[in-house]
């Protein structure tokens, strides 16, 4: 019983973060253009359909985690986007670059090594995010 409780906690905090981050994006969508055109690793007919999908596939996500509904495609996308996200950010930390990554807005820019450590912890609550839900699909 404990887990069911932790599992919720923990999809309610990811959940929201997601639904934070997302919605966020959406309300400043020209700057999130610009964030995702700085990482400088998409080819430029692919940033502005990007930069409009991910805000939206984040408060998707998001929201299924809050409410249980697909709480499993919402957990893996959402560890997947993570991935990516701290992939990118890597690259640019190696390359010397200071990019806005956007995640919660363009006025809560952390430069790329302050949103790479906001990753690296968030990796691993995505992963118990990840874990739980399809541990308890496994019960039912």
């Amino acid at each position: 019983m404990r887990m069911g409780w932790l599992a919720l906690a923990l999809r309610i905090i990811l959940g929201g973060l997601f639904i934070w981050s997302g919605l966020a994006k959406v309300l400043e969508g020209p700057e999130f253009i610009t964030s995702v055109a700085n990482f400088l690793l998409l080819p430029d007919y692919l940033v502005v359909p990007v930069a409009y999908f991910l805000p939206w596939l984040e408060l998707v996500c998001g929201a299924a985690l809050v409410t249980g509904l697909a709480a499993r495609g919402g957990a893996a996308w959402l560890t997947l986007l993570l991935v990516l996200f701290t992939l990118g950010l890597s690259i640019n930390e190696w390359r010397g670059l200071d990019v806005d990554c956007g995640c919660f807005g363009a006025t809560a820019s952390s430069g790329t090594t302050g949103a790479l450590i906001k990753n690296l912890i968030l990796l691993p609550l995505s992963a118990a995010v990840l874990y739980l839900v399809f541990r308890q699909a496994g019960r039912r």
